[in-house]
């Protein structure tokens, strides 16, 4: 797996995408159950059934996709088990 150092301001942009994400979930739950998903400046810019098909398809668009959120929206019901 090949490793890549972020300079400031791309690692703001991840982190901008990231918190986007995360601050949307619940609309993604609905727009893209079950999906993986690239998170570029506020938008899905692509979505896969599958991790690879989604790197894939972003590496045939893009240069760069270091900046990009890429998650999984799973519409599981999350359950917590306190021990």
């Amino acid at each position: 797996m090949e490793t890549l150092a972020l300079d400031g301001e791309r690692f703001r942009a991840y982190q901008e995408n990231i918190t986007w994400f995360r601050a949307n979930y619940e609309k993604l739950q609905k727009s893209h159950p079950n999906l993986f998903v690239a998170i570029s400046k506020g938008r899905v810019i692509a979505s896969n059934r599958s991790l690879e098909g989604l790197l894939a398809q972003l590496r045939k668009e893009h240069t760069d996709i270091t900046t990009f959120a890429i998650e999984y929206v799973s519409t599981a019901r999350a359950e917590l088990l306190m021990l």
